[in-house]
């Protein structure tokens, strides 16, 4: 009894460091829907805005530390993680970014500042998760730590700004805490068009705020159906804002990634909602529905919110065209350079490259294979289906179904924009990715000794 205790022990770090991990991982959680307002008022009064921009980072890079130090102190955990299949892809994808971002410091193909910006954008996604993962998997943390809060909370402080925006507050609202074309522009409207502003609430710009708010609605409609029948009123009165303010950022790959993602949700892990007179009422509605947009298609309001453009645009390009050629040449520019150009080449990194110009293929997936080529681009697709896979088998569990659908969903938004390159989105999903997958046995302890 008393070596099954000392071998149980040994397998948790101390209150202390668990603490401190609780803390930190916390911290991140409640404080990222808001990372854009805080860095720029930050920045309006003390400059230094890059340095306010990665406070995360150092701060992950110390939580990497922490686990590190404990992982070293207890070398029998680094077996167990070579069998996680996750991890390991995530390592090769990991160890393909930082080999070729030393090889760019070296040659100075790219600038050193955009290879840099390029690693954190690229490696922060992975990084948080497997931080996330092991604090989680080798401490008391799921016990205490109330994901819910720490995720669902801030995103109502988001919904309830940009219903806000939506309705009462004037369009130019941000600028007074620092918002401006040096830092984050403090709004942004439909195809130059002043009658269509779109909402961004305190995150970086209306896109970012609609892929934010794919993750958020996944959630509030798993915990809906998942809740007693009492609370469920309160969660749909919840979602139909959440919605309602994802529509108002006329992001139309948010749009239809939150389609994707709650069809997802409902079809596959939902069934007993779907009787037959449902769907048929489903199927008959969508059919009215594309009647009624193909008879309004050339209204002035539909044009703009659905295709950004109409007959009074105000721009010389259509943003349709950009987006079509921008994806168009990167697609051709990783045929030109199947070995990629650099980390920080492409992407939103490429903006500090004077190296050459700026790469923005309005895709995070072609922005990779730009970047580290197609053996990069297919360890990151690996990495997206082993999630996928091991999501698909904790279905069961509201948490994990949720991020499974809008995993899915934001595949589709990362073809078609750099969703990913958020460092909202990209912690607020990882960092929970991290938590439901934690929960699982695919590193299996050593537990013959407890029981004997």
């Amino acid at each position: 009894m008393t070596k099954a205790k000392h071998n149980s022990s040994e397998l948790k770090p101390s209150n202390l460091v668990t603490r401190l991990l609780s803390l930190v991982i916390g911290a991140i959680f409640v404080i990222a829907p808001f990372y854009a307002p805080i860095t720029v008022n930050l920045a309006s009064h003390f400059q230094h805005f890059d340095f306010f921009r990665i406070w995360k980072e150092l701060a992950l890079s110390g939580l990497a530390l922490v686990l590190a130090w404990f992982m070293i102190t207890h070398r029998s955990k680094l077996k167990n993680i070579t069998k996680d299949k996750l991890l390991v892809a995530m390592v090769v994808y990991s160890g393909i970014l930082l080999a070729i971002s030393v090889y760019d410091l070296v040659s100075h193909r790219v600038s050193g500042s955009a290879v840099i910006y390029g690693m954190i954008i690229d490696l922060r996604l992975v990084g948080f998760f497997a931080v996330v993962y092991l604090a989680f998997k080798f401490s008391d943390l799921s016990r205490t730590f109330n994901w819910k809060k720490a995720i669902i909370l801030p995103a109502a402080l988001v919904i309830s700004f940009g219903l806000l925006q939506a309705t009462v507050l004037p369009k130019d609202i941000l600028s007074h805490i620092g918002y401006s074309r040096a830092t984050i522009v403090p709004y942004q409207t439909v195809d130059n068009q002043p009658d269509f502003v779109r909402v961004q609430s305190t995150l970086r710009g209306p896109n970012p705020l609609g892929a934010y708010l794919v993750v958020i609605s996944c959630l509030i409609l798993s915990i809906a159906l998942s809740a007693a029948r009492k609370q469920r009123g309160y969660w749909m009165i919840f979602g139909l804002a959440c919605v309602y303010v994802l529509f108002v950022t006329y992001s139309r790959s948010a749009m239809v990634g939150m389609i994707i993602s709650l069809g997802i949700l409902i079809v596959i892990f939902e069934r007993k909602y779907l009787t037959r007179k449902i769907m048929v009422a489903v199927l008959c509605l969508g059919v009215v529905s594309a009647g009624a947009f193909l008879s309004v298609r050339n209204n002035y309001q539909v044009q703009n919110i659905f295709f950004h453009s109409s007959d009074s645009s105000g721009s010389s390009v259509s943003s349709n065209a950009a987006r079509v050629s921008a994806i168009s040449g990167g697609l051709k520019d990783i045929s030109s350079h199947p070995l990629g150009g650099g980390v920080g080449s492409a992407g939103p990194a490429s903006l500090r490259n004077i190296k050459s110009p700026p790469k923005i293929a309005e895709s995070y997936f072609i922005q990779i294979g730009q970047e580290v080529g197609i053996i990069g681009l297919l360890s990151f697709v690996i990495v997206n289906i082993l999630l996928i896979i091991r999501l698909y088998k904790q279905k069961d569990d509201p948490l994990a179904r949720a991020l499974l659908a809008s995993l899915i969903g934001l595949i589709f938004v990362n073809l078609v924009s750099h969703a990913w390159a958020d460092d909202t989105l990209a912690y607020v999903w990882w960092g929970l990715a991290g938590i439901a997958l934690s929960q699982t046995n695919y590193i299996k302890q050593p537990h013959s000794n407890i029981k004997k």
